[in-house]
């Protein structure tokens, strides 16, 4: 019962930080305009990854109930 109430703390927390700070900076490049990666397109930023299943589940949900 202890474990499962640390975990749920953590995906709360992390929920969170996904909604206060959507960016986080891109690891795979250095924000090079001549070569940008696909994960920032040279904005040397990235969405989080929680942050995108959120989008996702959104954009489900919309498609869903129209």
């Amino acid at each position: 019962m202890f474990l499962l109430g640390i975990v749920i703390l953590t995906l709360a927390g992390y929920a969170a930080l996904c909604m206060l700070r959507p960016y986080v900076p891109c690891a795979k490049c250095t924000g090079r305009p001549a070569a940008p990666c696909r994960a920032c397109r040279g904005r040397r930023v990235r969405l989080r990854a929680g942050h995108r299943i959120l989008n996702g589940s959104c954009r489900a949900h919309d498609h869903i109930t129209r």
